[in-house]
């Protein structure tokens, strides 16, 4: 028996189904995922907030272990997927940690700019 393949149509509830072969090889499980992509609107928000994206298109982050939330921008700090692909829990994780940084930040009383 081939592998089916299921194809979105641009019609909403319809799909259609092909079935391949996939150069004689045989598989036990073969998984279809969409990818996770930029928002369309991110580029412009980067421009606007002159953050710079990394070669992904995602918000390029200070550093991965050290500031992951952190962007290259001093005072602006992001989370979840604007960095790049995460699950719910490593989203939450990021929040709470932009939360943090945002709150040690501002409770300084000053901001010094350069």
């Amino acid at each position: 028996m081939l592998p089916k393949l299921l194809l979105a149509t641009n019609n909403p509830g319809k799909v259609r189904e092909y079935k391949m072969l996939l150069q004689g090889l045989l598989f036990d499980l073969v998984t279809l995922a969409t990818p996770m992509v930029p928002s369309k609107g991110l580029n412009k928000l980067a421009d606007m907030m002159k953050i710079p994206l990394g070669g992904d298109e995602f918000i390029q982050e200070r550093h991965v272990k050290l500031n992951p939330v952190d962007s290259l921008q001093t005072g602006i700090f992001t989370c979840g997927c604007a960095i790049g692909p995460k699950d719910v829990r490593d989203s939450v994780s990021d929040a709470l940690g932009s939360a943090a940084r945002v709150s040690s930040f501002l409770s300084k009383g000053y901001i010094v700019t350069s």
